[in-house]
């Protein structure tokens, strides 16, 4: 039996080294390309010259992958990792790889270097949202160095982030009250479990009325998988029993659900509580009810064990939000004399 052969070049090619083919255009323009060993096209420009001695780059590295440029590597990490994290950062990974996509498109990830991190981010105009999408590309070159796709050292390492102020938003009890008398009854019972349970508003919605045993309502946390089970005693006890009993139409699974018995959806919740906001006159975020919680305890160990911290420091520096020292005025009266 014959050995199994490569197809053959076209004729077009024959000039060309090994792996490399062109395609002309109608214009008349030639456009080089390297076949990987993966059955990909690696675009080598127009200019033979030039993509002859990318062409021997990438021999001289011996077999690639076709991902091995950003984009291919984007659409890897979307369908291999993703999926294993939780809906809403999924959203906020897929459009930071969009963003990404388009600044690294024409790039190999080999090509990539701390300079081209740096420009990216002074370029971004919003530049906290650039620091997180810095965050992704630099989590997704991780991930290609561990799966083989490339071993180029991760260009993001050591680039220095936009400085971001820190978040420093206290909600008052009385600005609180505002919203949550703006609020339908499931709002209220979402304000009302995040306030006093300190969870993530994805951790919040999921809490479901089977998680109640042992007189605690147990959590997984989506971020962190951490598990942890809250004791229902004082306000809470009386939160969870008006979430159970309240008149519906229909009565579903969740702790904080429609009128329907329908889960409340993250859309939802965001839709619901920029109303009562703006009716309330308010400009607080529904994620500042975490910090709230984390400054209402006293204690910041407590603090710590009900966010679902691994550090005390994490809880201390970024969670705890300043109110200010409560001080008594000067008592004594000054001595006029005689």
């Amino acid at each position: 039996m014959c050995p199994k052969m490569g197809r053959p070049k076209k004729a077009v090619n024959n000039d060309l080294p090994p792996r490399m083919v062109r395609r002309v255009m109608k214009s008349g323009t030639a456009h080089y390309y390297y076949l990987t060993r993966t059955s990909g096209k690696i675009p080598l420009g127009s200019d033979l010259a030039v993509a002859k001695l990318r062409w021997a780059d990438l021999e001289a590295q011996g077999s690639i992958l076709a991902d091995d440029q950003f984009p291919g590597a984007s659409r890897r990490y979307r369908r291999e990792v993703l999926p294993g994290k939780s809906p809403k950062t999924q959203q906020e990974y897929s459009a930071a790889l969009d963003r990404l996509d388009a600044a690294f498109e024409k790039f190999r990830l080999p090509q990539i270097r701390p300079l081209h991190c740096r420009q990216y981010l002074d370029r971004r105009s919003a530049k906290v949202a650039g620091n997180r999408e810095m965050a992704v590309f630099s989590a997704l070159f991780n991930w290609a160095r561990e799966v083989g796709i490339t071993d180029a050292p991760n260009p993001a390492a050591g680039v220095k982030r936009n400085t971001e102020g820190r978040r420093e938003v206290y909600v008052t009890d009385e600005q609180f009250a505002a919203v949550w008398k703006q609020a339908g009854p499931e709002l209220q019972d979402a304000l009302d479990l995040a306030r006093l349970t300190g969870q993530r508003p994805a951790d919040v919605l999921k809490m479901r009325l089977s998680d109640i045993t042992d007189g605690h309502l147990w959590v997984r946390q989506n971020k962190t998988k951490a598990r942890l089970g809250i004791a229902i005693v004082g306000e809470l006890a009386d939160v969870v029993e008006r979430c159970r009993n309240r008149p519906r139409k229909a009565t579903g699974l969740y702790l904080v659900q429609t009128n329907t018995g329908q889960r409340m959806t993250y859309a939802m919740l965001r839709n619901r509580f920029e109303e009562a906001r703006q009716k309330a006159g308010e400009s607080w975020q529904f994620r500042d009810l975490r910090p709230k919680a984390a400054t209402d305890l006293d204690d910041v160990r407590a603090a710590q064990e009900l966010l679902g911290h691994r550090s005390e420091t994490t809880t201390a520096s970024i969670y705890r939000r300043l109110r200010g020292n409560k001080v008594q005025p000067v008592k004594s009266r000054p001595k006029t004399g005689s």
